[in-house]
């Protein structure tokens, strides 16, 4: 997982933020979201994506997105997670050596789009946490990190 952050959980629920994010990534990005729980309820994950099919598929448009709640009595831990990365980077690497360049393009639009897409359900999630301080936040990237 790319991004794992805990907040409190004082005025809005774990719940509140799974629900938010479902909702967010089915109107907002457009997006068929799954919801997986546990058996104990400590645990849900959220598993959005967007199928292309053919050839916009192989090139990489296809977007992906996981995050896992880790529900605690006073907190909730995320993780978020991209799912096509290693695709998408892949088909960018053979189309700069290969006689199909034109293959780049699209491969550096999806990749461009995945990391946005990270970024995005990232400060969505912080935006709707914001009443609420976040404990921590194991990101490398300083502009995610949200002092409390």
């Amino acid at each position: 997982m790319e991004n794992r952050t805990v907040y409190q959980t004082n005025t809005r629920s774990a719940e509140d933020l799974i629900l938010h994010m479902m909702g967010y990534l089915s109107v907002r990005e457009k997006m068929e979201t799954q919801r997986i729980n546990s058996e104990d309820g400590n645990y849900t994950i959220v598993q959005a994506k967007i199928n292309h099919s053919g050839l916009r598929k192989i090139v990489g448009l296809d977007r992906a997105v996981t995050i896992r709640f880790r529900i605690l009595p006073t907190t909730v831990e995320t993780e978020i997670g991209n799912a096509k990365w290693i695709d998408k980077s892949i088909v960018l690497t053979v189309a700069m050596f290969v006689a199909f360049w034109w293959l780049a393009i699209p491969a550096g639009r999806g990749i461009y789009a995945q990391r946005k897409l990270l970024k995005d359900v990232k400060a969505e999630m912080d935006f709707f946490m914001k009443d609420d301080s976040t404990v921590s936040s194991d990101s490398n990237d300083p502009e995610q990190i949200i002092e409390a």
